[in-house]
């Protein structure tokens, strides 16, 4: 009876507990369902034209085999598919189904770490500070991280069903955990590192004895997280993200990676100022502080390694900080950011745990458990008005570029997605102030050239100018089939048709995969009269992309008059 007693309040004080943390993540993230899709949301949502569709045998077909944005992740497609089918096109919809599963997440958190530790107060403490630490804005508030929140889902989700196997080991149990982590690579192979942080949750909470057969549970688990990494780096590669070693030499990412772990704990202490893009440092200080850090990381790590037997939870929690950072801390340098707030969602629950269970073993602070839960509870308290700030810059594309510019005022990129945000919305005089910043700056950000080349296609009179930015673009990145097929495009409108075709072939022959090129070059023999030779065209570029209407148009043209004369279009 008495045992039926406290299961029912620990039940109880769980089910409090839970409601405590939906209203903090409601009271920290109530204004986000108003605002608007930014920056990549439109690749994601708004101009994806299979997700645009909804669920249907196509678009699942095209989520298990694309890797459009330059990833591969087929269940967070069919995610936003889902929500296109219920809600339609609708940011408000949207980013409630954002807000719901970081509410999901945070629950779960709670109630793993809970089941693991029996500390509900201190696995409620963590769960606080995950549902409304700002570095986590990021996360909810960006559609496209849709992603993030998925695999961190499947991420708790999983860990329970490894708890359920411990407790009655049987196949079926750990085929659930097998099932659930395969979800979760689905959504985000930032998952590959889930059976290094089981081993970690063996040894601390849950006093495993690392024996043979412990580490033969995770063998399945390491060769499906080896599958999902050779597909993301696949995609990556394709769409020609990862940086080479000319451009990121392997001391200037291992120095980065040291000081990116160390920032990351800096601004969880103090999460100010954040931003979206974090260039890195400069390369005179990068050794000296990639030193610096270095011996920090060394010297925590020992001190954690020597107090394992009498505090394990700091070998968890550091490890745990450490080891899931690995995918994305820049080792294999994907684009050119040297961190991001959205990395550091799962990991700093490590850094979490060992704050909740370490401080209150502090020597002289035993005895002032009252004092501590307020000073808990402050923390959180002082925490949620940040994060309400911080989700403001989320609004839209120039609240959050102006965000990234005051926060990083020598990036690049920052004013150049500026500048193209302030010339959406007409502000024509502001936008060229951050674009020609864009256009002077480094050779690592040829896009803004092609952006602004676009840009200038599209206004009467401006083709040179256009041509020129994308020969500088070409001057800056030889390769880039975008600098290519635009600057083919932009000949022919001159008249210079032999050397635009030049470059739409040289475009194609870098990127096989662009429909684009093949259009254009359709259009320039639709001009000439050589109509076979441009359905020839527009049947690839349909090959390439279905649901392209230009081609399906022009194709269609062709296909209905023996003599169509149709001139390349602008700004493609």
């Amino acid at each position: 009876m008495i045992q039926r007693l406290k299961k029912t309040k620990a039940l109880g004080q769980q089910i409090l507990m839970v409601f405590l943390l939906c209203g903090v993540v409601i009271a920290a993230y109530w204004q986000v369902p108003g605002y608007d899709f930014v920056f990549d949301d439109s690749a994601y949502v708004q101009q994806n034209d299979m997700v645009g569709k909804g669920v249907t045998i196509e678009g699942a077909v095209w989520a298990f085999t694309t890797f459009h944005a330059m990833n591969w992740h087929p269940l967070a497609w069919l995610s936003h598919m889902l929500d296109v089918q219920c809600f339609g096109v609708n940011a408000r919809a949207h980013h409630l189904v954002n807000l719901l599963l970081h509410l999901l997440n945070t629950c779960l958190l709670l109630v793993v770490l809970a089941r693991m530790t029996g500390a509900l107060w201190r696995s409620g403490l963590v769960a606080a500070w995950f549902a409304v630490h700002p570095l986590h804005v990021e996360n909810v508030a960006w559609i496209a991280e849709r992603k993030d929140l998925l695999c961190t889902l499947f991420w708790f989700l999983a860990t329970g069903a490894y708890l359920a196997y411990l407790r009655r080991r049987s196949v079926r149990n750990y085929l659930a955990v097998l099932l659930v982590y395969a979800l979760g690579l689905l959504s985000k192979p930032m998952l590959v590192t889930f059976p290094f942080f089981l081993l970690l949750v063996d040894f601390w909470p849950l006093s495993r004895k690392l024996t043979g057969r412990v580490f033969l549970e995770k063998v399945p688990l390491v060769f499906m997280a080896g599958g999902a990494a050779v597909l993301t780096v696949l995609a990556q590669a394709q769409g020609q993200t990862i940086q080479s070693l000319a451009a990121f030499p392997v001391w200037v990412r291992i120095a980065n990676a040291l000081v990116s772990l160390g920032k990351y704990i800096g601004k969880a202490v103090w999460p100010s100022p954040l931003g979206l893009l974090y260039t890195y440092p400069q390369p005179a200080l990068l050794p000296w502080l990639g030193f610096a850090a270095g011996v920090l990381v060394v010297f925590v790590t020992v001190v954690v390694v020597r107090m394992a037997r009498s505090r394990p939870y700091l070998v968890t929690g550091w490890f745990w900080y450490l080891g899931t950072l690995v995918p994305v801390i820049g080792i294999v340098q994907v684009s050119v950011q040297a961190m991001a707030d959205r990395y550091a969602y799962v990991p700093l629950v490590g850094i979490f745990i060992m704050t909740a269970w370490g401080v209150p073993e502090l020597p002289g602070l035993r005895s002032f458990r009252k004092t501590l839960a307020a000073a808990a509870a402050l923390s959180v308290l002082l925490l949620l008005p940040v994060t309400v700030q911080q989700s403001r810059y989320w609004r839209n594309d120039i609240a959050l570029f102006q965000r990234a510019v005051q926060v990083n005022f020598d990036s690049t990129p920052a004013h150049h997605l500026l500048g193209f945000a302030l010339a959406m919305e007409g502000r024509s005089w502001e936008a060229r102030m951050h674009l020609s910043g864009a256009l002077t700056d480094t050779p690592a950000f040829e896009n803004a050239q092609v952006k602004r080349g676009v840009e200038l296609l599209g206004q009467p009179g401006k083709v040179p100018e256009a041509v020129r930015c994308f020969r500088y673009a070409l001057g800056v990145h030889p390769n880039s089939p975008q600098a290519h097929a635009n600057l083919g495009l932009a000949l022919a409108l001159q008249g210079k048709t032999a050397e635009g075709v030049d470059h739409l072939r040289e475009a194609i022959k870098i990127a096989p995969q662009l429909a684009e090129p093949h259009l254009v070059l359709g259009e320039i023999s639709q001009r000439d009269g050589r109509l076979a030779e441009a359905a020839v065209q527009y049947r690839e570029a349909l090959r390439l992309r279905p649901d392209y209407a230009a081609a399906r148009l022009r194709l269609e043209q062709v296909a209905g008059s023996d003599h169509g004369a149709a001139p390349p279009s602008p700004g493609r």
